[in-house]
């Protein structure tokens, strides 16, 4: 209507890779409303949501210097037991409105809410020549909240025959965040000795 719009985005995508057992899904929701509250003001409301899961996939080791020439296809690891998985909700506000004494004035306030896991078995050392590498495993688990505001006062105006703008304002963040990291074992070790041309572990814990 004249006072309310609304508008709606969406995505979805799925990938593969030339790297065995990799994979990647990502899929977003972002919808948001526009409201005019009286003849100089905007309301803007909108929320985002986003999951993102892949195969967390670090490469090839290196052998005498370089990289250690392998099948393109080939996984050092275990793809399995290597995924990442990240998913945010972020609020939004922003208020606009035109002051009548020629000011500007603009408010916008998000809170998003992070949550992020890691998980990955790759090379741990290059190949040495009795074509061996050792593997290393680990995870991090990561929790954040952002709250953060801002505010804008502006104002334009022609001085000297030149169009000047005057704008100030102020930013107010807090970020609160846990964190916490877990070695990978295999057996009783934190690294296991494997051939290059089979490089693949089992994450026993």
């Amino acid at each position: 209507s004249e006072q309310l719009a609304w508008r709606l985005n969406a995505m979805v995508e799925e990938s593969g890779s030339f790297r065995n057992g990799f994979d990647m899904g990502r899929n977003a929701l972002n919808p948001s409303i526009t409201l005019i509250a009286g003849a100089k003001t905007l309301i803007t409301v909108s929320f985002e949501h986003l999951i993102d899961d892949r195969t967390a996939d670090r490469g090839f080791p290196s052998y005498r210097g370089a990289p250690l020439m392998a099948s393109a296809s080939t996984f050092f690891g275990n793809a399995r037991q290597s995924n990442a998985r990240g998913n945010s909700d972020g609020l939004a506000v922003a208020v606009e409105s035109e002051l009548d004494n020629g000011w500007n004035l603009k408010n916008s306030a998000r809170v998003t809410r992070y949550d992020k896991f890691y998980q990955n078995v790759y090379p741990g050392s290059e190949v040495g020549a009795a074509g061996t590498l050792t593997l290393s495993a680990y995870n991090n688990a990561n929790q954040r909240l952002n709250a953060f505001n801002q505010t804008e006062l502006s104002r334009k105006f022609a001085a000297g025959g030149i169009e000047h703008e005057i704008l100030v304002g102020m930013e107010i963040g807090k970020q609160e965040s846990a964190n916490k990291r877990n070695t990978g074992f295999f057996g009783a070790s934190t690294a296991i000795t494997v051939s290059a041309a089979n490089p693949i572990a089992e994450v026993t814990r």
